[in-house]
């Protein structure tokens, strides 16, 4: 639900996203700030899953304390 990857949102530091065996799918963001993102996700996914007649869907925000980027 990013609109132009050229352009990520503000506050978006990395996103990750894969197809589950479940038929679902799962995605994991880096944010800056649980703001930043609660503000992405008011504006922008929101309105997108609604316009798509998407079922409601699970946020769980998360404080990282470590990370590794090879």
């Amino acid at each position: 639900m990013i609109p132009d990857r050229a352009k990520p949102p503000t506050g978006l530091v990395a996103h990750y996203g894969a197809p589950l065996a479940s038929g679902g799918f799962q995605v994991v963001d880096v944010w800056e700030s649980e703001d930043a993102f609660r503000r992405f996700e008011a504006e922008v996914i929101a309105p997108a899953a609604q316009d798509l007649g998407l079922p409601p869907f699970d946020t769980t925000v998360v404080e990282i304390h470590n990370s590794l980027v090879v």
